[in-house]
């Protein structure tokens, strides 16, 4: 518990730092902050798609758990993306005209 505690305050720390806000301002952690509660939505849809691909495909027969998890993530990536941009944004611009 001490040492994931030191992670948080360093990560929460590297903001005052010029390399900090140099990294939490590229495009690619800025979308990753906006599809992380799809992200985690779309895990619930992730696992019986990787277990579908695991069995029909011979591919997954070496190195099975690291090329599980790097498909699984592709999938919940591709998954959450699609949760952001066709549910998650028109719902915002629906919700700000009636708030």
């Amino acid at each position: 518990m001490p040492i994931f505690l030191l992670v948080i305050y360093q990560l929460a720390q590297l903001n005052n730092f010029k390399f900090g806000k140099l990294i939490f301002n590229l495009p690619v952690i800025q979308y990753m902050n906006k599809i992380s509660y799809a992200f985690f939505l779309a895990q619930f849809f992730t696992w019986d798609l990787t277990l579908i691909l695991r069995f029909k495909f011979t591919w997954f027969e070496t190195y099975t758990n690291i090329k599980i998890i790097s498909v699984s993530l592709i999938i919940c990536l591709v998954i959450s993306s699609l949760l952001y941009e066709l549910v998650e944004k028109p719902m915002k611009k629906v919700l700000k005209k009636f708030v």
